[in-house]
């Protein structure tokens, strides 16, 4: 439990009456207002408890540094995640690191003071506060000791400038889903109607620093393919160094599927103008097994195309189709063009003899295994030597008659039976590694039918079935 716990419930400790300046206030719980000023003390739905300093929320690290540093339950505010997220994250607050910038705070005597820079500054007119977009309602009462372990500054005689102002120009709007992860954002800021301004930026959920951009009024980043949100920030700052206490943001998020990372398209074969010589593969990692119904492939002019049902034990008379499931360390070689032999299916030791039948781009693996020694020990030597000199996932040649006489009928007989795919399937499908981690899908175009890849540049996007993307391959 964070150090919040049970002492959440005390924020009707009770009001607290002070008089400074002459003005009575009421401290109570409050909810936030649309925009939230420096020194307010805020949190959302979750545990952690910050305080607002130059438009950044700081973490206060434990309930001990809460209350040494003089914070009371009835100052909380609370804000929806919506709201709390439109103010970055900044350092950690601790006691023992004093206190964040542009807090109020006052001994027994009646001066109120700002800290700026880990100074304190007296203000001299409660209405420099709130020309300084600060409130009273945020004024921490701390002893006289701590106080004057505060180095003193020179007072405050006029109000505290706010910085420059910083809008946002171009980028994806507030709120929205964007499937490329080459965002682009522009901005502009007005310092008294002087554009004689810097930047610094900030990507939430992509980088913890702010970035010095100087002058350019323009940030370009290629963020990961994930499903992930992030906000934008960018604050401008003046030629006296001070910057935008309310930094200009936009959330958005990159819509890709859960599953990104785990399914990736390996390469991107472009052949001619036969659909039958092009193919995508993917490759299949993480920790679980992958269904890929409802999943798509799409090409940069929006053609997309589904990734049906297979075969898992292929044979000619198996017309039994499932779905396509792949566990990791799987592989799946989409083709553009008809099946040679009329499916989709998964790969098998003994698959390579499909290669005779019609080429298979990519081919089929040639590393056939050959019938058991248990059924060939009662053949002859001479059947032996034969059968052992034959091409790996390769029918027998046809014979002339001597050499039919010189290996007699049975051993002929055996090379038929055994040297082709159904024989080949016969003899070793309950083997265990029979069956391979590798499919064969095929997307059935066919000449002017339509085409996948484009020959000399395109874009593949693999979509789950939410139409999310996965992963993305250009050439």
């Amino acid at each position: 439990m964070s150090w919040l716990g049970n002492t959440i419930m005390r924020f009707s400790e009770g009001l607290i009456i002070a008089s400074m300046f002459g003005i009575v206030l009421l401290g109570a719980p409050s909810v936030a207002s649309a925009a939230v000023e420096d020194g307010a003390l805020v949190k959302g739905s979750g545990p952690r408890v910050y305080i607002v300093s130059n438009g950044q929320r700081l973490w206060i690290q434990s309930e001990l540094d809460f209350r040494a540093l003089g914070y009371r339950w009835n100052m909380l505010r609370r804000l929806s995640d919506q709201e709390l997220i439109q103010y970055p994250r900044g350092s950690v607050v601790t006691a023992n690191g004093g206190y964040p910038d542009n807090t109020l705070i006052k001994g027994t005597d009646p001066r109120v003071y700002v800290v700026i820079e880990g100074v304190r500054r007296w203000v001299t007119r409660p209405s420099l506060i709130t020309d300084s977009g600060l409130r009273l309602q945020n004024l921490l009462w701390i002893s006289n000791e701590t106080l004057a372990s505060i180095p003193s500054g020179p007072p405050v005689t006029t109000a505290i400038s706010q910085g420059p102002q910083t809008t946002i120009t171009i980028g994806p709007s507030a709120g929205s889903t964007t499937e490329s992860t080459d965002i682009i954002f522009g901005f502009r800021g007005d310092s008294h109607g002087s554009t004689a301004v810097t930047y610094e930026t900030k990507i939430e959920g992509y980088e913890t620093s702010w970035v010095d951009a100087g002058a350019t009024v323009e940030r370009r980043v290629t963020l990961p393919m994930l499903p992930q949100e992030y906000v934008f920030f960018v604050r401008a700052k003046d030629t006296q160094g001070i910057t935008d206490r309310t930094p200009a943001w936009r959330n958005f998020r990159v819509g890709a599927s859960v599953v990104t990372g785990t399914a990736k398209i390996e390469s991107a074969a472009v052949g001619t103008e036969d659909p039958a010589t092009e193919y995508v593969t993917i490759l299949v990692g993480g920790e679980a097994a992958i269904n890929f119904t409802g999943w798509t492939l799409e090409n940069e002019r929006h053609s997309r195309y589904g990734l049906e049902q297979v075969v898992d034990d292929y044979s000619s008379d198996n017309s039994f189709t499932q779905s396509l499931v792949v566990p990791p360390g799987g592989r799946v070689v989409v083709n553009a063009g008809r099946s040679p032999v009329g499916k989709n299916f998964r790969t098998n030791t003994c698959i390579g003899f499909l290669e005779r039948l019609k080429p298979f781009s990519p081919s089929l693996s040639q590393s056939c295994p050959v019938p058991s020694v248990s059924i060939t020990r009662n053949l002859t030597r001479t059947c032996q030597d034969y059968l052992s000199g034959l091409t790996s996932c390769t029918p027998p040649p046809m014979l002339e008659g001597a050499d039919q006489n010189r290996l007699g009928k049975e051993c002929i007989q055996f090379a038929v039976d055994h040297y082709n795919y159904a024989g080949c399937r016969r003899d070793h499908r309950f083997e265990p590694e029979f069956f391979q981690k590798e499919w064969r899908l095929f997307l059935g175009l066919v000449g002017n039918t339509g085409q996948l890849l484009a020959a000399d540049h395109d874009v593949v996007t693999l979509r789950d079935s939410t139409g999310k993307i996965v992963d993305r391959y250009g050439y």
